[in-house]
């Protein structure tokens, strides 16, 4: 390849990375926002209901992301919102809420700190803050289907900044066939492991069966002692931004 080529081609890489970077993410800003009391609100004409209580939620769709045209302005939250640190917008998720978000094509999983209101794009779910979407691999394409669920109260950390890099799960298997892996996720919830979840992989086809997010690697190992009783081939997975490792 030409020097002048190479050149061509980075300078048109970067020119689509910030049009992404200024035109994938959606803020309340941009919109006409009425304030109708007792959680709920309008934005553009249409009415949004806050949520009372996020447990057991589970959402699936789109995300996108917003960076510099909104950092270090305000949130819906009031705080100030950093591009480089892992939180997200939602439209009625109670503020603070804090999500796992798993990329259904290539399997990334990451936690946010939902601080914010958003998208309010048609067809998307959340919005996530540059340092989130990078993690997840969409900064580049600006978008990408995920899957959300609510953290337990009782898994949020104090700082959840120390989860950036690092969330651990416990892995039973991946496997071909949903319902394979749904009688092995029901054995799990049946011997007291109520983190079971399965994770669709839709680009593979494959139904992967772990538990967790755990925060800290000594709750996962003594959760592993007793689910390898079942499953002996189990292991520790550390989920990270840009690979995985497994601890045996």
């Amino acid at each position: 390849m030409s020097l002048n080529k190479a050149l061509y081609l980075s300078f048109v890489h970067v020119t689509i990375f910030w049009l992404l970077v200024f035109t994938q993410g959606c803020s309340t800003s941009k919109h006409q926002v009425e304030i109708l009391g007792d959680g709920a609100y309008k934005v553009d004409g249409i009415r949004y209901d806050v949520m009372k209580s996020a447990v057991g939620f589970v959402e699936q769709g789109i995300a996108s992301w917003y960076g510099p045209g909104f950092d270090k302005k305000p949130t819906a939250s009031g705080e100030i919102y950093d591009m480089h640190l892992m939180t997200a917008a939602h439209k009625t998720l109670p503020l603070p809420s804090y999500v796992e978000v798993t990329h259904l094509e290539n399997g990334k999983s990451i936690i946010v700190k939902v601080n914010d209101r958003g998208p309010y794009h048609p067809g998307r779910i959340i919005d996530l803050s540059f340092a989130a979407a990078k993690a997840l691999g969409i900064d580049y394409v600006g978008t990408g289907p995920v899957k959300i669920r609510t953290l337990p109260e009782g898994d949020v950390p104090l700082n959840h900044q120390s989860l950036v890099g690092e969330v651990v799960y416990i892995q039973i298997g991946a496997y071909g066939q949903a319902a394979t892996a749904q009688t092995i996720f029901k054995n799990l919830v049946n011997h007291g492991h109520s983190k079971a979840f399965i994770q669709h992989i839709t680009k593979r086809e494959l139904y992967r069966v772990r538990v967790g997010p755990f925060l800290e690697r000594d709750s996962a190992t003594l959760s592993l002692s007793k689910i390898k009783a079942l499953y002996p081939k189990a292991y520790i997975l550390l989920d990270l931004p840009h690979q995985q490792a497994a601890i045996e």
